[in-house]
């Protein structure tokens, strides 16, 4: 069985399996918005990530990311997650 393979705007392919986001993305939780460039965790991760967070993550570009006053992303601009 062959891997799924996506590729961002820029024509750059994507692993749906990738644990660190590429540069210029970021992991968002999508049920409470904490982020991370490291699907996993790690010290990247804003802090309380945990395997929720890993279950509902996808990765968006971090210039769609609307942040609120506490950090966490409120809005995403457009729905270009690269993880489907």
């Amino acid at each position: 069985m062959g891997r799924l393979e996506q590729k961002n705007k820029e024509g750059i392919s994507i692993e749906k399996s990738s644990r660190i986001a590429p540069d210029g993305m970021l992991w968002v939780c999508c049920q409470c918005g904490k982020t991370t460039k490291d699907r996993f965790g790690g010290p990247s991760a804003m802090r309380g990530w945990d395997e929720a967070c890993f279950l509902n993550a996808r990765l968006f570009p971090e210039s769609s990311l609307i942040r609120g006053e506490d950090g966490y992303v409120t809005e995403i601009k457009e729905e270009q997650s690269m993880d489907q």
